[in-house]
């Protein structure tokens, strides 16, 4: 008979092994998921976070506790934002040179709530603003139009930033990612 690999089987030889959270192979021997760095979590490119809130640090293995919300990232170099004196240069090299990551947020239902309500807050403001913008420059209020135009685009990325997403990365280091954002109680729970 044919052997196979460990962790390679046919799928019909599947059926007694016990599923895993996370396959092993991607988080290399001697390193780990996810550890504490100061106000930063260090989480590891392909490893997952613990079931516990990042905001208010609620265990979420107990019934109805919360889930895994799903956030993708972009983050470059900061000395890229030196190019922004040409917006479109800046927006092809940053566009180029970012690395793209896509993270499983642990967050409680309370927490879930509230990232809801800035979703919502976000599609309001985004549609009155353009709705304020529009009718102000038909009436021709130009000045009041503009003004409308970059309170609403710097207020809504704000919310964005820092209401809708849970975490922010930081910087990108070797094979980890630098999470900020994450609460006192979720970082006291996690390994140094």
């Amino acid at each position: 008979l044919p052997q196979f690999p460990q962790g390679q089987r046919p799928a019909q030889f599947n059926q007694y092994q016990n599923p895993q959270y996370q396959n092993p192979q991607f988080v290399q021997y001697q390193e780990v998921a996810y550890r504490k760095l100061g106000t930063e979590i260090a989480l590891h490119k392909n490893g997952n976070l613990p079931e516990i809130c990042v905001k208010c640090g609620e265990d979420l293995t107990n019934y109805n506790g919360g889930a895994f919300v799903v956030q993708s990232y972009r983050w470059h170099h900061p000395a890229l934002y030196l190019l922004l004196i040409s917006p479109i240069i800046y927006l092809i090299v940053s566009l180029c040179a970012s690395e793209r990551a896509t993270i499983n947020v642990p967050l409680c239902q309370e927490h879930i709530k509230s990232r809801e309500n800035a979703r919502n807050i976000l599609i309001c403001g985004g549609v009155i603003s353009t709705f304020l913008v529009i009718l102000s420059f038909n009436f021709g209020w130009v000045g009041f139009g503009f003004l409308v135009f970059f309170v609403a685009l710097f207020g809504l990325t704000g919310i964005f930033e820092y209401a809708y997403k849970p975490v922010r990365i930081k910087r990108a280091q070797g094979s980890y990612y630098h999470l900020a954002g994450a609460s006192d109680n979720f970082l006291n729970r996690l390994p140094f």
